[in-house]
């Protein structure tokens, strides 16, 4: 085995390796071999981590499905999860119970017996096979479809080689989630000094704030093996009501999606129109995502909520696609104005009513169909770009099919004001795309 895996002795507590490749900190080890007792407890010096836990397994559960197209978001059967630093197993319990094959590893000892003792209490589940130790419980040949490094990434020693060693196990095709902490002087205030020596939500020596991870530190190691960022957004923690939601700001807990690239996929000869016509698809579908999300923050129809939870979905697929075959370094520097001009043109109809709503979805979506429609005339049937024009027909059938609904919705054709409205979405798309393609 590598030096880097000889990390036995540390994990069973004995004397730790002097050892300049490994990932596990033992003070760490030792730490959370204190708390093992107490992880169950949503009562208890874990009861901030419980209330995380019910949020990010949404989380987790929707970009699983998404990224592997399930219909149903609760059948996770058939794919292999690695969860890392999996403590007390509270995420791996819940994934094994949607059907998912899991293996949970963590270097404390105690928080696997812990973790074996609940599951052992639910006769019903098939119980996540647990693991004491580091990345080196699994071996150097076990792929998984998805790796989670939730709340982990924090707590190691060598954060450069124990990314490496996670995007060793995914296969192709899969994923890897995480979720951290961000290292800037709002996550010491609020993760530190607030949440362990103001408000004693977490022990004392929990966290060590030059361990925090900034974005980019997962982000480009991971692109550099491979792998593509679909989603990055923040979370915020309410204290006093012990509720977990999501936000848009980063900058002190955040969870991002990385997805593994197929590189016999990528086209490598596009030529320079063709990657302008891709950049303007994925500006295209960062607006789109933005344009579910302004009207799930505004609308409280159930209808409109249900057709947006469900369409953006599909929008996050599509956007996770094209950020496959679509470099980073060739998409659009405008990724916030595309942002924030598709989640005012979401929330601004959403604020109307149902039909103002299915007025813009379906002006849109015709848009999008042409422009997609001309895009793959442009490319050959067959060759190097028969996987990438493939791609783009199924993005259109869903758009269609996404404007198809919008407009039995309404139920009537549409008047002189709908098509008014309708040029004018037409208008700023094309000049969003125009602009999309240059920059």
């Amino acid at each position: 085995m590598d030096a880097e895996y000889c990390l036995r002795g540390v994990l069973e507590g004995a004397t730790p390796l002097a050892n300049l490749n490994s990932t596990i900190d033992a003070d760490e080890v030792a730490r959370f071999n204190r708390l093992s007792e107490t992880w169950w407890d949503r009562a208890g010096p874990m009861r901030p981590l419980h209330a995380v836990n019910d949020l990010r397994i949404g989380y987790v559960r929707d970009r699983i499905a998404t990224h592997f197209g399930r219909a149903v978001a609760t059948d996770l059967r058939g794919l292999r999860i690695l969860d890392v630093g999996c403590g007390a197993g509270l995420l791996s319990e819940e994934l094994a119970a949607l059907g998912a094959t899991v293996v949970g590893i963590d270097p404390t000892s105690r928080n696997i017996e812990a973790a074996r003792i609940h599951a052992a209490r639910r006769p019903e589940l098939r119980a996540p096979e647990y693991r004491v130790g580091d990345l080196s419980a699994s071996p150097d040949s076990e792929r998984f479809d998805v790796v989670l490094l939730l709340e982990v990434v924090e707590h190691v020693d060598n954060l450069p080689l124990f990314i490496a060693a996670a995007a060793s196990r995914v296969d192709a095709g899969g994923m890897i989630i995480a979720s951290t902490i961000n290292r800037t002087a709002k996550s010491f205030l609020l993760a530190i000094v607030g949440a362990e020596y103001v408000l004693r939500l977490l022990p004392r020596g929990t966290h060590r704030w030059r361990k925090f991870v900034k974005p980019h530190e997962l982000v480009d190691p991971l692109s550099q093996v491979g792998f593509s960022t679909f989603d990055l957004m923040g979370m915020h923690y309410r204290p006093f009501a012990h509720v977990a939601t999501w936000e848009r700001s980063t900058s002190v807990n955040y969870i991002a999606a990385f997805a593994r690239q197929d590189l016999d996929n990528v086209p490598t000869d596009m030529s320079t129109s063709e990657v302008r016509d891709l950049r303007s698809d994925h500006a295209g579908e960062v607006g789109a995502v933005a344009i579910y999300r302004g009207i799930l923050d505004v609308s409280r129809d159930s209808e409109v909520r249900s057709f947006a939870i469900d369409h953006l979905a599909t929008e996050r697929q599509h956007l996770e696609k094209l950020e496959l075959v679509l470099p980073h370094n060739q998409r659009s520097a405008l990724a916030k104005l595309w942002r924030l001009a598709g989640y005012l043109t979401g929330a601004m109809p959403a604020l109307f009513g149902r039909r103002a709503f299915y007025h813009t979805i379906a002006a849109v979506e015709t848009f999008v169909d042409h422009h997609y429609a001309k895009q793959i005339n442009r490319l050959p049937s067959s060759g190097a770009m028969h996987e990438l024009r493939a791609l783009l027909e199924s993005c259109r059938r869903d758009e269609v099919n996404h404007r198809d609904q919008a407009i039995r919705a309404l139920g009537c054709r549409p008047g002189w004001l709908a098509n008014l409205w309708t040029r004018i979405v037409g208008a700023g798309l094309a000049a969003a795309v125009a602009l999309a393609r240059r920059l």
